[in-house]
């Protein structure tokens, strides 16, 4: 990161750590979630699956990790351990293990093959770990803490250099861990390994939850935070962050590439596609942010050929944007100064604009609709308002975007023209500006269609109470729904909550018997379940699209 002291540079506010901005500058993550939950279509395994249903077929690490590469992502996480508990390396701590499966005569270790894939395709590598464990009779203990200390020191003493370690938020609201032992494990085994994690974890993580797993963060988006809105998990403002919060913590945008974060096969014809996959790369990379797209590998142990095929074409469509800006060789001039700094971990050089308007003047008119800039981040997030224009030969103004944050980098589409004077300007700060990396660009999009429930389609009641008068509907991953369908015995109260991974929020309630059609004003977009509460007998609960 570049060392402000040598500029004469003065920080403001919350500033990022050299583990932050090496992240920043990957943006682009890929998860692969892959575990018992494959062979059990389930997204939260109970715990009691046996370990002779883990048996891939055709696993290839190789193939996954070849897909990530040629997608352009720079790092690739796995789930090494879910909240079932299930260990995809031979841990010497349960038998719940791949040891005791058939996979390989119970010799294999999936962490293994997945790093060395890594590697292979020069990809750096993340490893995802529950502290939640629905298998482990420690859970909920004290010396569940010693459980996951060691098995937290196997994975990270076991496979060389890690770069992420992932903690999932899920069940734990209410647990007592030890995360000081927790992160010491990590910082004095992988001091480069940024800790992603949630709630209790916050102060000891590096990176933190967006609010959602529907692919986007909020403009405008500050990684600057207060940590009691992460440990109350306050989804609207992990959504945005908070400007001149006292805590940096940058975020990650998780979200599958399908409803479901583990593989289901009736999902085969719900996958993203690339033009959504491009929307999410605008909404996260785009918006000081990092993108982390998930694949669920199939129970032959390989990443769905569509899947692959649309991750690749949305990656090459995002390399092709990148790889002709049209600032290169432009006319920058700005009512400040510019300095040249230096990222001491990477040498990468940079022109920092202290200035709060740029000029850009191409050497002629060019199609463009895409703008990107940063600030110089180790300094701290300063803007909260600014404005870019098209100017004319007269001198005339015309705006093309109004926008809020930048951070480290902000990129945004704006109306496609033939332009050769664009000029940036900040309109609202908390401290002086400080710019860099301009880039403009074209952006060519590719069509594609939005996979939901579709018309009619209804997912069905899964668990209902002993007395009726509870029943939810699960769907198998996160699916977008703006209409409610339920049928009740009698005339009864209701009331209708969705779950987002964390706890059950009241989304309407009523009166009535019968069937049950309630139209929502906007569409959940987050929301793994629903449950329908009553004094009556319930039945028939489902969720779609109008």
């Amino acid at each position: 990161m570049v060392d402000l002291k040598k500029y004469g540079i003065e920080p403001f506010g919350a500033t990022p750590n050299e583990r932050q901005v090496a992240h920043y500058k990957i943006g682009k993550k890929v998860f692969f979630h892959f575990g018992v939950n494959t062979f059990t279509s389930s997204e939260w395994g109970s715990g009691t699956e046996v370990e002779n249903i883990f048996d891939p077929s055709e696993l290839d690490t190789d193939q996954w990790l070849r897909t990530a590469k040629d997608a352009g992502f720079k790092l690739a996480i796995l789930t090494v351990k879910h909240h079932d508990g299930f260990c995809l390396w031979p841990s010497a701590y349960t038998e719940h293990s791949v040891k005791n499966s058939p996979y390989k005569n119970g010799k294999g270790d999936v962490v293994r093959e997945f790093v060395d894939s890594c590697r292979k395709y020069g990809l750096k590598v993340g490893l995802y770990i529950s502290p939640w464990d629905r298998h482990s009779p420690h859970w909920g203990k004290d010396d569940y803490n010693d459980y996951f200390a060691n098995q937290l020191t196997e994975i990270l003493t076991g496979y060389g250099e890690i770069h992420e370690v992932w903690w999932d938020g899920a069940g734990s609201r209410d647990a007592v861990y030890d995360w000081d032992r927790w992160e010491s494990i990590v910082r004095e085994n992988q001091p480069k390994a940024a800790i992603f994690g949630s709630m209790g974890a916050a102060g000891h993580i590096d990176l933190r939850w967006g609010g959602n797993e529907s692919g986007y963060v909020s403009e405008p988006h500050y990684a600057s935070i207060e940590l009691k809105t992460i440990v109350d998990e306050i989804r609207s403002v992990l959504n945005t962050g908070e400007m001149g919060g006292s805590s940096y913590v940058p975020s990650e945008v998780d979200v599958s590439i399908r409803p479901g974060w583990f593989y289901h096969p009736d999902q085969d014809t719900k996958v993203k596609s690339a033009s959504q996959i491009n929307k999410i790369w605008f909404d996260s990379v785009g918006r000081n942010s990092m993108m982390l797209l998930s694949f669920p590998p199939d129970t032959r142990g390989l990443v769905c050929d569509r899947d692959a095929e649309n991750a690749i074409a949305s990656g090459k469509c995002i390399e092709k944007m990148l790889s002709h800006n049209y600032a290169d060789g432009a006319d920058i001039s700005c009512n400040g100064s510019k300095i040249t700094v230096i990222d001491d971990a990477d040498g990468e050089e940079s022109d920092v604009y202290l200035a709060d308007v740029i000029d850009i003047i191409l050497p002629k008119s060019e199609k463009v609709n895409v703008f990107s800039i940063g600030e110089l981040i180790e300094a701290g997030e300063r803007i909260n308002s600014f404005v870019l224009e098209a100017i004319d030969e007269d001198g005339e103004a015309t705006l093309l975007y109004r926008g809020k944050s930048v951070g480290f980098r902000r990129a945004f589409v704006f109306e496609e023209g033939e332009y050769k004077h664009l000029r940036f300007s900040v309109t609202g700060s908390l401290a002086s500006p400080m710019l860099k990396n301009i880039g403009i660009y074209l952006f060519e999009d590719i069509e594609g269609e939005e996979g939901d429930l579709g018309d009619g389609e209804l997912v069905k009641t899964i668990e209902r109470s002993e007395d009726g008068h509870s029943a939810e509907a699960a769907f198998g991953g996160i699916f977008p729904f703006d209409r409610i369908e339920f049928s009740l015995d009698a005339m009864s109260k209701y009331k209708v909550y969705a779950f987002s991974g964390q706890v059950y929020e009241l989304i309407t309630e009523g009166e009535g018997k019968g069937r049950i059609g309630i139209n929502l004003p906007e569409p959940i977009r987050d929301c793994y379940r629903i449950k329908v509460e009553a004094n009556v007998g319930i039945s028939a609960v489902g969720a779609r699209l109008r």
